[in-house]
């Protein structure tokens, strides 16, 4: 078993983990950075809080990962059907980052979700 830690970056913003080519997988689906997705949720992971923190299990794959900071934040929100750009201008709200750097590091960390294959990315018309 492994276990990966997901951090969305918010105060900070230094996110670690499996860091993937966010930016190029989404343009490449007809996507820019200023779109709009709809979010799907494919997997639902046992979670379990733990120190303030989530830690997910993939029964699938026996693998953990373990969500700090913001990305629990964005975890609840997937939970509530909230689309990127809601998730966003929650973000900007509650913490103080600059909405472009919110929008970055938040769909950095929905592309590592969606590489993982916890969630899909669908932009919306």
């Amino acid at each position: 078993m492994s276990t990966l830690v997901l951090n969305a970056p918010v105060s900070g913003w230094a996110a670690s983990g499996l860091y993937i080519d966010w930016d190029a997988d989404l343009i490449k689906e007809g996507g820019s950075i200023a779109d709009n997705f709809k979010i799907n949720i494919l997997k639902k992971p046992d979670v379990t809080e733990l120190a303030g923190d989530k830690v997910m299990i993939d029964s699938e794959s026996g693998k953990y990962y373990m969500l700090t900071g913001s990305a629990n934040d964005i975890w609840d929100m997937l939970n509530q059907g909230v689309e990127s750009e809601g998730i966003i201008e929650n973000l900007t709200r509650i913490y103080e980052v600059a909405p472009h750097e919110c929008r970055e590091g938040v769909l950095r960390f929905l592309s590592e979700l969606e590489n993982i294959g916890f969630i899909s990315l669908e932009k919306c018309n």
